[in-house]
């Protein structure tokens, strides 16, 4: 396993369910289903933030490591 496999792996899972997850969107009508849909977007990202805590452990907190987002280009590139 290299460096950052496991953030590579939760960023393809994060971008394979995309679409799913923007279709709520799209389809959100009441404060309830934008309220679902953040919460399905934040445990999306999650997913890729405990993946990337992981694969940084001994330079990083997971604290720290919970400030990334998925979308950032250079943790996209770090993921490559």
């Amino acid at each position: 396993m290299t460096t950052f496999d496991r953030t590579k792996e939760a960023l393809q899972v994060f971008d394979a369910t995309r679409p799913a997850r923007d279709a709520k969107w799209d389809a959100a009508l009441t404060n309830e289903d934008v309220y679902a849909a953040q919460a399905e977007d934040k445990q999306a990202a999650d997913v890729v933030r405990e993946a990337f805590a992981e694969d940084t452990r001994e330079v990083n907190s997971r604290a720290q490591a919970f400030l990334v987002s998925p979308d950032d280009p250079w943790l996209r590139r770090l993921a490559k």
